[in-house]
């Protein structure tokens, strides 16, 4: 048989778009994915939509869920459609979850979980300009198995003559935001520095060794904020001129206050200043509180309640003007564990934890 001529010619196959990945497509509020269109006898460009319009997809396949808050979990399909081929396309799905959940961060240190099973992630989102640093000096007064978070930290040298931060993703909510810090060394480093809450000091010249009593002893405070702008901005401001280290945090974690209020009426955060000394303690302690300028003879509020909400003691149910006060709580007759101030004057309030040790 003879073949006097041959031609060949390539087989243009079927067109087709693949979208990636198509797994494991969960996102939280303030959060994103990115997606990706791979084209088969095609080209990869694409146009990007969803369905539902919860959030939002840019032109290069960056999901970005939305940061106010919904009522229930939502499916949105994610689809890429080919620019050659228009009628080509492809589509995955993609939760949006309603829940908010909390951020706990280890800083300056690796992934851990604590003795309450929470996880405590190793940290991310920090400016560049700040150092880690782990040690295995033991620290006191500690809960739930939660050593390891005080024994390392995330700091910026005084000499840098700079701010860190982290700013993290999250829905726009009212947050209570409990900041981990301690002296991990035998000597006092003398840390003083300034912490602001998304924009709001809410720490002025804080000194760790003088707030938790001594060195190489745990110390938390809480603080409300809300989130407008779908990001959590956590910052550290060295206010000292003589120590080496500037500002430093070990750990610290946020999450959705449900206790808060809703509505124009809201009482403000964070307006009234609270330190508790010692916190955590075995059997009292004292809680300072500054009242704002605007505080001139409102009837004042402070009460204790325990992890349900159920009403343990009212502190403070006086009037009183603005300026400096404190309170003393006596612990001795109540259980071991987490309790909470609330501390109210005017439209004006502010919430805390107290940590009991027995």
């Amino acid at each position: 048989m003879e073949i006097s001529a041959l031609e060949i010619e390539p087989d243009p196959g079927t067109p087709a778009i693949a979208v990636s990945p198509r797994t494991a497509n969960i996102v939280n509020l303030g959060n994103q994915r990115q997606f990706y269109a791979v084209g088969m006898f095609t080209s990869d460009s694409v146009t990007w939509s969803i369905s539902p319009g919860i959030g939002s997809i840019d032109a290069h396949g960056l999901y970005r869920a939305p940061c106010d808050t919904i009522s229930s979990d939502v499916n949105v399909v994610i689809k890429a459609t080919s620019i050659l081929f228009p009628s080509i396309s492809d589509t995955v799905t993609i939760k949006v979850l309603k829940e908010i959940p909390p951020v706990r961060m280890n800083c300056g240190g690796a992934q851990i979980t604590d003795a309450l099973g929470h996880v405590w992630a190793a940290d991310y989102n920090y400016s560049d300009t700040s150092t880690a640093y782990a040690s295995t000096n033991t620290v006191t007064g500690v809960l739930n198995g939660q050593e390891s978070l005080y024994q390392s930290s995330r700091f910026i040298y005084r000499y840098q003559n700079g701010t860190f931060r982290y700013d993290l993703p999250t829905a726009n909510s009212p947050y209570n935001v409990t900041l981990k810090f301690a002296n991990y060394n035998a000597t006092s480093d003398s840390v003083k520095m300034d912490v602001a809450i998304n924009g709001d000091t809410v720490l002025k010249n804080f000194d760790i060794v003088a707030a938790a009593g001594g060195v190489q002893k745990a110390y938390d405070q809480t603080f409300k904020t809300r989130v407008t702008n779908c990001h959590m901005l956590l910052e550290f401001i060295p206010k000292s001129k003589t120590a080496l280290v500037g500002a430093r945090i070990n750990a610290f974690e946020f999450e959705f206050d449900s206790m808060a209020t809703t509505g124009i009426n809201e009482p403000a955060a964070n307006t009234n200043k609270v330190l508790v000394y010692p916190n955590p303690f075995t059997g009292k302690t004292t809680i300072n509180y500054t009242l704002s300028n605007g505080s001139n003879g409102d009837i004042v509020r402070m009460v204790i309640y325990d992890i349900t909400g159920k009403e343990i003691t009212t502190l403070v149910n006086a009037e009183q003007y603005a300026g400096s006060h404190s309170v003393n709580f006596d612990a001795e007759g109540i259980a071991g564990g987490i309790y909470f101030y609330r501390l109210q004057t005017g439209n004006t309030v502010s919430n805390g934890k107290l940590i009991v040790v027995k």
